[in-house]
């Protein structure tokens, strides 16, 4: 079968980007407040614009994608799917415009935290169209909006719980606190044995 899964919040503990980007507007003596330390995006976390934003990102690249520790058994749980004959797509929203290199990166962190894939693609947002090309049929994401939207292409799919989706009761599916409820959840889909 082939299976879809997400880097950011799946695979990897949260990095605390709140921290270095204070930390980057003292630094640089930008005049930016933080507005929302709630905010899902870092975007409307602080009260600057997009592009800021996004240099932000690009300047910090290392620290935000390659420090990001693994989220404890990712590694053992998508081996196991591997060793069991399923394909991995790793699919990504990460972009040329906001990360500089995504793919080089992402293979790097995903080497370096032996995560094993078939296929790593960038810059999907939605994930929908990356889905379909690959004939995914269960998908693993921490997005509310990805997993509806797939939900609706009849997908089978498992949320990986963050800060950001805790309390949003908007995806009505299957979710996990960690890789073990992702392991049990892909053993009653009879995805793993």
């Amino acid at each position: 079968m082939n299976i879809g899964i997400d880097i950011d919040y799946t695979l990897t503990e949260p990095v605390s980007i709140k921290d270095l980007a204070k930390s980057y507007i003292k630094d640089k003596n930008l005049p930016y407040k933080l507005v929302n330390e709630n905010a899902f995006s870092i975007i409307g976390m602080y009260d600057w614009g997009e592009e800021d934003c996004r240099k932000f990102y690009l300047d910090n690249t290392e620290d935000i994608i390659l420090k990001a520790p693994v989220k404890i058994n990712a590694s053992t749980v998508v081996s196991k799917l591997k060793e069991q004959g399923n394909k991995i797509y790793i699919i990504t929203a990460r972009s040329k415009a906001w990360c500089g290199h995504p793919y080089k990166y992402s293979e790097e962190w995903l080497q370096k935290n032996n995560i094993p894939f078939d296929e790593l693609l960038i810059d999907h947002y939605d994930k929908t169209d990356a889905c379909l090309k690959t004939n995914v049929k269960c998908f693993i994401d921490d997005s509310v909006f990805v997993l509806n939207t797939l939900k609706k292409l009849s997908l089978d799919t498992i949320m990986m719980q963050s800060e950001f989706n805790v309390n949003d009761y908007s995806y009505q599916g299957r979710r996990a606190k960690d890789w073990l409820e992702v392991e049990s959840h892909l053993k009653e889909l009879n995805i793993l044995m």
